[in-house]
């Protein structure tokens, strides 16, 4: 199982997401995101990131829906 964030930017139409082994004292800012364009050409890619997701937490913000998410891939 992994830990990680997916987050989704509306006004950038991107995706952003970053995953730990470990579900304790990660450092999220040390890490580099993968980052999505949101496209009709990306569809595959972006089903592939959420595939077999589990949301734990959500935050919602003006311009960002940020996912706070567990995956046993």
């Amino acid at each position: 199982m992994v830990f990680g964030y997916i987050i989704i930017d509306l006004n950038e139409k991107k995706i952003y997401t970053q995953w730990a082994v470990k579900k304790q004292g990660v450092n999220w800012f040390e890490g580099e995101d993968i980052v999505i364009p949101i496209t009709i050409d990306n569809e595959k890619e972006i089903r592939q990131t959420l595939r077999r997701v589990i949301i734990k937490a959500v935050d919602v913000y003006q311009d960002k829906i940020w996912l706070w998410c567990e995956s046993i891939e």
